[in-house]
């Protein structure tokens, strides 16, 4: 699939781990989020409803890719902070895109964790219709970059549980449904 290059990802566990990759990495180890500079390398993660974050220094030639579900929110900070802190990033210069997930049309919660969303994560991040909260999982990562610094940030439209195109948790149930996996 891609010669001459090694698949790394990590075992996902809805955490906000994230690691630095080189060519010498074994896969699997725990964690939530990959950044490398090595060119040799592809980065993969799998999604079924939570969202995917590609991040892009073309300063510096680093590459990350991100698993965040509610549980994970926050793992942006941490990724920005580790490629800050090891490979001399700079925010503004970042590109960030929001992969599918799903969306806050469908993202039905109970009203602690909806409360919790929006102390936590600022405006849009959930919000209350009909007596019921829903989390907004782009909106909430958006303020992050935001508070970070990052200027360019690009949204992949789409539901996972809306549209069909794509493969959903919710959806489709915990025995039945299927994965999306991303490389980057």
């Amino acid at each position: 699939m891609f010669p001459g290059k090694r698949f790394l990802y990590c075992s996902q566990e809805h955490t906000r781990i994230v690691r630095t990759i080189t060519g010498e990495d074994e896969p699997g180890q725990l964690g939530d989020g990959l950044v490398t500079q090595e060119a040799g390398v592809v980065l993969g993660i799998t999604v079924a409803d939570c969202l995917p974050i590609l991040l892009w220094d073309p300063q510096h030639e680093v590459r990350g890719l991100l698993h965040s579900g509610w549980k994970g929110t926050g793992i942006l900070k941490e990724a920005v902070e580790l490629m800050v802190g090891t490979y001399g990033t700079d925010p503004k210069n970042l590109y960030v895109l929001l992969g599918p997930c799903i969306r806050s049309c469908c993202y039905r919660v109970e009203a602690e964790r909806g409360q919790w969303f929006l102390s936590q994560f600022g405006e849009g991040a959930s919000e209350s219709r009909g007596g019921a909260y829903y989390v907004n999982l782009i909106r909430a990562n958006q303020n992050i970059a935001e508070r970070l610094g990052i200027h360019s940030i690009e949204v992949v439209e789409g539901c996972t549980f809306c549209d069909r195109r794509f493969h959903s948790y919710r959806r489709e149930g915990p025995s039945n449904f299927q994965r999306m996996i991303v490389l980057f």
